[in-house]
Parts: C-alpha cells; sequence; structure tokens
C-alpha cells in the first residue's frame, strides 16, 4: 500500500494509466489485514455502526471518555469514518 496517496503523487499518463510517485511511505498488508480493511469499509459505506465498531474492538481498539467508560458504537464508528 501506498501511505501517501494525494494528488501530488498521482498522476494520469497519456495512455489513461496511473502513474504513481514516491514510494517513500509503502508497506505490505497481510491478506487479514485487506479482508478486515475490506469489511470496515463495507460496514461504513452501509452506515452499520455496530459492525464498524465490533471491527475495532476485534483489532484491538479502545477509546474511553473523559471518565473512563468506554465508549458506545457510534463513537468507534466516527473514528472509523476518519481513519477511512
Amino acid at each position: 500500500y501506498n501511505a501517501d496517496p494525494h494528488p501530488g503523487n498521482i498522476l494520469v499518463l497519456p495512455d489513461g494509466k496511473l502513474g504513481l510517485l514516491d514510494y517513500g511511505m509503502v508497506g505490505r498488508i497481510s491478506e487479514s489485514d485487506r479482508k478486515t480493511i475490506a469489511r470496515t469499509i463495507l460496514a461504513l459505506e452501509n452506515k452499520d455502526k455496530r459492525t464498524t465498531a465490533n471491527i475495532y474492538r476485534e483489532n484491538g481498539y479502545k477509546a474511553t471518555n473523559s471518565k473512563g467508560d468506554l465508549v458506545d458504537d457510534n463513537v468507534l464508528h466516527r473514528f472509523a469514518s476518519f481513519h477511512f
């Protein structure tokens, strides 16, 4: 994956293909992680807050409010919408 995908790093070539620049921030994603990312994107697209939150919890995300209580599904869904 390219961790720095902004318009300055992507060109449309004359033949219509994409040209990618700046490979300074790249890495590999395991098949398991790719599936998790795909599930998260689908849950976000479907506005399925419970599934989004469950995926985040399954992968170790924890968020608490100022009192130290775990936050509800809405907050984790919102976090995911920022990440994706």
